[in-house]
């Protein structure tokens, strides 16, 4: 089964007019412990006005012991992020604690999809981390969504 989240069901837009980005995440809500599961994430821009770069950042989401799960893509070093397998399409640049990747833009009306391989932790029960998306001239014109898995087998 998998778990599906969707924002952006009409245009909503940032202070200066342009649309944000409308984002589906999908990931399975159940898997084993080190198994590699594809995070699948749509991207589409509504306009107005051009996204100039994708960003597609991870974050914790909630600090140790706050209930939350664990994390599901901790910060790493060096660029490269042990629990990222692979991307589809490659990106263009990651942080160096691989956690933000860069895109190509989207004009408008524009849709692109992006596959992170992801290695699902080894301790049982909620894994989880934020995704956002945003355009990297106009920060403001993201969105966001919490993706988690249940740890088990």
């Amino acid at each position: 089964m998998l778990c599906t989240a969707c924002f952006g069901s009409g245009t909503r837009t940032t202070e200066t007019g342009r649309g944000l980005p409308q984002l589906t995440v999908r990931f399975p809500a159940t898997a084993a412990p080190t198994a590699t599961e594809d995070l699948v994430l749509s991207i589409s821009n509504p306009g107005p006005g051009e996204m100039d770069s994708v960003f597609v950042a991870f974050t914790n989401v909630g600090a140790p012991g706050s209930g939350l799960g664990q994390e599901l893509i901790p910060f790493a070093s060096g660029g490269e992020n042990p629990a990222i397998a692979g991307i589809d399409p490659r990106p263009e640049s990651v942080s160096e604690d691989g956690v933000v990747y860069r895109f190509p833009g989207l004009a408008v009306g524009e849709s692109t999809t992006i596959t992170f391989s992801i290695v699902v932790p080894t301790d049982r029960g909620v894994a989880a981390s934020s995704v956002q998306v945003y355009d990297g001239n106009e920060v403001d014109r993201a969105v966001g969504e919490r993706v988690s898995t249940t740890v088990q087998g």
